[in-house]
């Protein structure tokens, strides 16, 4: 295969896996946080269950329609002129990633995700864009399949706050900065935010809805994760993104709306913020 990602030397997998997905994760790496991914994806099949895959594409295409449109408005901010080595974490179906190799054909494109289920749903918006991603893994955030110093950059989009563990992200940032080129840079995107003294009531409150599940959701604290970014000896800039189109309700509009008015208060409360960190 072109472009092959060089691997660990204790993964062993299929040169050419069947369905086109390379696996590799150990059980003891899936925690009882990682229930969530598993629950939401079973939800999603059975909403799918018995839809072509013509259909299918369509009501995932009106299901994330504000995170399509939301993705190609920040989509400059990940700074690609092709050529570039791409890891998207956490990239469920993979669209994401298909939308970027359409953009810079040049770049070559990894997808991973912890579900094998989920990530094989790209092969979908692969035919619906016309291209194909250079390799698509089944995978553990925080204990990668890859060599040190493979990519360019690794990006994720409004699912980085599902990496960590009791608002511990350290694993998973550990492993990120790994594999990522010296120089290389982090970029998460589009993810939900708040301040230390918020953290217990924005956290229940996210999770209010997700309590019969008994899974949980997480946000991150920029002042939490900017020390945990330097203490693994990388840099970092926090961009608050309080941009009111394309939210999922009338009332996150208006309050987004109300945000990107007052911009100071944007550290003082919940909001998006896209993140870069950098590898020395």
């Amino acid at each position: 295969m072109p472009n092959r990602i060089e691997l660990r030397q204790e993964v062993n997998v299929s040169p050419q896996p069947e369905n086109g997905i390379f696996s590799w994760i150990r059980d003891s790496d899936v925690s009882s946080s990682d229930r969530k991914e598993f629950v939401a994806n079973d939800a999603y099949e059975r909403a799918r269950e018995g839809l072509s895959d013509e259909e299918v594409i369509r009501e995932d295409i009106l299901d994330k329609s504000s995170f399509l449109k939301t993705f190609r408005l920040l989509l400059p901010s990940l700074g690609l002129v092709g050529g570039e080595r791409v890891l998207e974490m956490g990239a469920c179906h993979g669209w994401a990633s298909v939308l970027i190799k359409q953009r810079f054909p040049g770049c070559t494109v990894v997808a991973a995700d912890l579900l094998e289920d989920a990530i094989e749903h790209a092969t979908k918006w692969e035919a619906l864009f016309e291209t194909q991603l250079d390799e698509k893994w089944a995978c553990h955030c925080r204990h990668l399949p890859f060599a040190a110093a493979q990519f360019d950059l690794i990006f994720t989009f409004a699912s980085f706050h599902h990496f960590g563990g009791s608002n511990d992200f350290s694993g998973a940032l550990s492993e990120m900065l790994r594999v990522l080129k010296p120089g290389g840079r982090i970029v998460l995107l589009y993810e939900p935010s708040c301040p230390p003294f918020l953290y217990g009531r924005a956290y229940r409150a996210v999770n209010r809805r997700r309590e019969e599940e008994g899974v949980d959701e997480d946000l991150l604290v920029p002042a939490r994760l900017s020390k945990t970014v330097g203490r693994l000896g990388a840099t970092i800039r926090i961009e608050y993104f309080p941009e009111p189109r394309f939210r999922d309700s009338p009332v996150s509009t208006i309050y987004y709306f109300l945000l990107s008015r007052f911009r100071w208060l944007c550290p003082l409360a919940i909001c998006t913020v896209n993140v870069e960190i950098a590898k020395r």
